[in-house]
């Protein structure tokens, strides 16, 4: 994962899955390379406003996905599969814990399928919130979200304020 951010723009960031995208050009001195724990202490909140089941296989995306909901005032749960991401959906459920949105990245390889892992989870709770996220746009479920259990489509890379976006769209919609 690569986080970049616009030098002249702090909340600018973008997500990319490094196995989606080519290195970005070092040496062209338009972008930098930058984190989202640079910004992350100024704007985290004590209390959590969302609680987000965050599924990818990359580690690293999960890792600064977190740190971004968290930039954000959310929690995350993070999930490296299909499998996975239903099994933290219970535990929280089990705890108590009110999951309110999921995203899922569609390229993860292994372990339930994307398709599968969404349809179970909403076997589990039909008003669950989800978006979508990858960088390959000639998927069918990009091309037709709704068709495959998904409210909203996040393409990589994103910027920050996009996640911020659909995650508050999608929490509005559940209100």
């Amino acid at each position: 994962l690569t986080l970049l951010a616009d030098a002249l723009d702090e909340s600018a960031v973008d997500v990319v899955d490094e196995s989606e995208r080519p290195p970005p050009n070092v040496g062209a001195g338009e972008d930098r390379m930058t984190t989202v724990e640079d910004r992350s202490s100024a704007t985290v909140k004590p209390d959590y406003s969302k609680t987000i089941l965050v599924m990818d296989d990359e580690p690293q995306v999960l890792a600064h996905l977190g740190r971004a909901l968290e930039t954000l005032g959310h929690r995350a749960l993070p999930a490296r599969d299909g499998a996975e991401a239903v099994s933290v959906y219970r535990d929280a459920k089990s705890e108590g814990v009110i999951v309110d949105l999921v995203l899922l990245d569609l390229t993860a390889p292994g372990g339930l399928g994307r398709k599968e892992a969404i349809q179970e989870l909403l076997s589990l709770d039909p008003d669950l919130e989800e978006i979508v996220s990858s960088g390959y746009s000639n998927d069918p479920i990009l091309a037709n979200p709704r068709e495959y259990g998904f409210r909203r489509v996040l393409t990589k890379p994103y910027r920050l304020e996009e996640l911020r976006r659909a995650v508050s769209e999608l929490a509005a919609d559940a209100e």
